[in-house]
């Protein structure tokens, strides 16, 4: 019934109600994760983290709450408040440990082959994409301005989201322009924010690639030429 209810307020209610029902089940770790994607449909990623490291406690290879947990944590809403570096790394040792999990994986009986390699690619493109936010997160809290070995790491996990699967995410190429913007790679910047506006027609992202891509582009004295 929590796997299956549509309207967020309602599953949340139920899976606190299996909670108080069967708190020593072994679906129990389970049922949190379907309460953290609750959550994140209400757009409440402190609870969705909360909920996320409930499970992990119960069972610490948890695939599911590890492919929720780490995107999530390494966002700027997540680390605006406590320990931002000691969050960083929780978020980076999830990352890792999921992708270490996700090539454990098998096929499941239902699963055609493509099937089961769209599914784990995709696993592995959050991933890096979630570890790119955790570099470029770290590069920014250094004294001297932005870190430039954090950078560079960034800029590897991006390109590793966007070369893992046939179908990469007009955000992770957004990252990428902006992480190779502060490495002072305009040229490079200019293409991963091309790329990104023409996967983000119709959306906010295109909006914000071409502000970038007409930046860049005047700041080499060049008249801008926004992406089709």
């Amino acid at each position: 019934a929590v796997q299956n209810e549509l309207d967020p307020d309602r599953g949340i209610q139920l899976a606190g109600d299996f909670a108080v029902k069967h708190p020593n089940s072994t679906l129990l770790t389970y049922v949190h994760v379907l309460a953290a994607a609750a959550y994140n449909q209400k757009g409440d990623i402190d609870q969705v983290i909360s909920f996320c490291e409930k499970s992990l406690k119960l069972k610490p290879d948890n695939l599911m709450a590890l492919l929720v947990i780490a995107p999530m944590l390494p966002q700027p809403q997540a680390i605006r408040t406590g320990n931002q570096e000691q969050k960083l790394d929780q978020a980076e040792q999830y990352a890792k440990q999921a992708l270490q999990l996700v090539e454990q994986l098998t096929a499941q009986p239902s699963e055609q082959p493509g099937q089961f390699e769209t599914r784990k690619t995709s696993y592995q493109r959050d991933m890096h994409s979630a570890l790119g936010m955790v570099h470029m997160q770290r590069s920014l809290l250094a004294l001297e301005g932005p870190d430039r070995g954090e950078l560079e790491q960034a800029e590897h996990e991006y390109q590793s989201a966007i070369a893992a699967t046939q179908d990469p995410g007009a955000a992770d190429y957004f990252r990428l322009g902006e992480v190779r913007e502060r490495l002072r790679k305009n040229d490079a910047a200019i293409e991963a924010y091309s790329k990104s506006a023409e996967l983000g027609q119709g959306t906010v992202i295109k909006t914000y690639a071409d502000q970038r891509i007409e930046a860049l582009q005047k700041a080499k004295g060049q008249a801008p030429a926004k992406s089709q």
